[in-house]
């Protein structure tokens, strides 16, 4: 029994989407209060590439970040002026398009799984992941965990460039996994260009090439083994190499030439700086592990309260996911299980940027590159359990199903807009105190001279102007201070 039919598969997709927009756009001048200092930076540079025309691939200020992100906020900036809102509608645009890129990645996986067949009937995977109609329920319901997900709705409100990660990584996948299945030469190039420039966005997408090398690796040995039936394989990874090499190219010259921008502040934070590293690599996964459904990030810009990152349902479902990946691990052969091999190595690989350091674990920022493959997982888990259940109560089942929606639906407009935007914890954690003085100075008459003294606790001697202010009150006759 299908629970999306025929037309109703792009209105379906087409409203998910509009949902996450509304839940990434909404108020987005006004929530989050603040601007915290790491954002304000992003500010900062934004304001220099448009006072000087100068446009960096990497801005070493604040530990460095490389500079695609900060470039696409400078045209913000350009746009709408230098607001708050501006630097975090970048984020707000990217973070909806990732739920179309999430969509796309989970059909294509799972599109992979239905043509590789199953000899058996016996895993769960096989009964009931075994049409197209499965797979695209699959796939709108990861789209809709991840649209009213608050782990991904905070951080597209936020103007921070981890945001880009589950995007890029999210079409590289689907454009690759397209092209090896297809042979297409435009899709492996699309894919290249997604997987390169991914180099450009955040430090954590360095992990992104170990498990796109599982689809390229299973494909060439198929090719291996059959060369007639795959022949177009070759060409389309040659095409796909060519394109991300290309596309990462110029950062991966920066990195050559300034190879200490390319670690930045990871020696500050990295387990191999403790003095037992595999104790803190165990304890740093025990912590990574249980943020999905018992003990979240406590850091109050990242998440409300320690809550766990995924609402108990979503939580509940990924748990499912992974034990019906297990049950067809156990009864399925390791072809048709590939594209399970791919998640999983995929959540595998992407939580090492957080395993990997010891500093403010759960660390959901730097486990961003989590999303994609726990949404997917859980829209697996969510589905095959829902069709377990329908076997003998359909009725019911559709109830408790649709029952679920809506209240993920309702609690993640609750939990972001109300619990986390009137939290003082979360004003705090946005230095809303520093905002109300950077307007307090942007009121005062253009003509009046103004003093800013930066004397809180813990400032080195000579540090210029609070980031927050300069973002805040740059104007024409500031330019120079903009600049400092």
């Amino acid at each position: 029994m299908s629970l999306f039919r025929g037309h109703w598969v792009g209105m379906l997709l087409f409203l998910i989407i509009l949902l996450g927009a509304f839940f990434r756009f909404y108020q987005l001048a006004d929530i989050p209060y603040g601007l915290f200092p790491d954002e304000s930076v992003n500010g900062i540079n934004a304001l220099q590439v448009i006072h000087s025309g100068e446009i960096k691939l990497f801005y070493p200020e604040n530990n460095g970040r490389e500079g695609l992100f900060i470039n696409i906020q400078a045209i913000s900036v350009w746009l709408f002026g230098a607001h708050a809102w501006a630097l975090r509608l970048v984020s707000a645009v990217f973070g909806t398009l990732a739920i179309w890129g999430i969509y796309l990645a989970a059909r294509e996986t799972l599109l992979l799984f239905l043509s590789r067949g199953t000899k058996s009937n016996q895993s769960y995977f096989a009964k009931y992941v075994n049409s197209e109609t499965a797979i695209v329920s699959i796939s709108l319901l990861a789209a809709f965990f991840t649209s009213a997900s608050f782990w991904h709705i905070n951080f597209s409100r936020i103007g921070f460039r981890a945001i880009m990660l589950p995007f890029m990584a999210s079409f590289a996948v689907y454009w690759l996994l397209k092209s090896l299945r297809t042979g297409g030469l435009i899709s492996a190039a699309l894919a290249g260009t997604f997987a390169g420039l991914g180099l450009h966005t955040y430090i954590a997408f360095r992990f992104v090439p170990f498990f796109l090398s599982v689809p390229l690796v299973n494909y060439t040995w198929l090719w291996l083994k059959n060369r007639e039936l795959y022949r177009r394989i070759p060409l389309a990874i040659l095409t796909f190499l060519i394109l991300a090499f290309l596309a990462a190219a110029p950062m991966l010259i920066y990195f050559y030439q300034n190879p200490s921008d390319f670690t930045g502040r990871t020696s500050d934070v990295s387990i191999m700086t403790a003095d037992s590293p595999l104790l803190e690599f165990i304890k740093s996964n025990i912590l990574t592990l249980v943020m999905f459904n018992i003990w979240g990030d406590c850091n109050a810009r990242h998440n409300y309260d320690c809550r766990s990152q995924l609402l108990w349902p979503v939580g509940l479902a990924f748990i499912a996911g992974i034990y019906f990946m297990a049950d067809s691990f156990r009864k399925e052969s390791s072809a048709v299980n590939m594209p399970f091999v791919l998640l999983a190595v995929w959540f595998g690989v992407m939580t090492l940027p957080a395993t990997l350091t010891r500093e403010g674990l759960p660390h959901a920022l730097r486990s961003i590159g989590l999303i994609p493959p726990v949404m997917i997982t859980a829209g697996l888990g969510a589905w095959t359990a829902y069709r377990i259940a329908a076997k003998n109560h359909e009725t019911l089942s559709r109830i408790v199903l649709w029952a679920g929606i809506i209240f993920v639906t309702l609690f993640g407009y609750y939990s972001y807009f109300h619990q986390f935007a009137d939290s003082a914890k979360t004003k705090a954690g946005f230095r809303f105190d520093l905002t109300e003085i950077a307007d307090a100075v942007a009121s005062l008459p253009k003509s009046a001279d103004k003093y800013v003294i930066a004397n809180y606790p813990n400032l080195p001697y000579g540090m210029p102007i609070e980031a927050n202010v300069v973002q805040l009150t740059c104007t024409t006759s500031w330019r120079k201070i903009c600049r400092v």
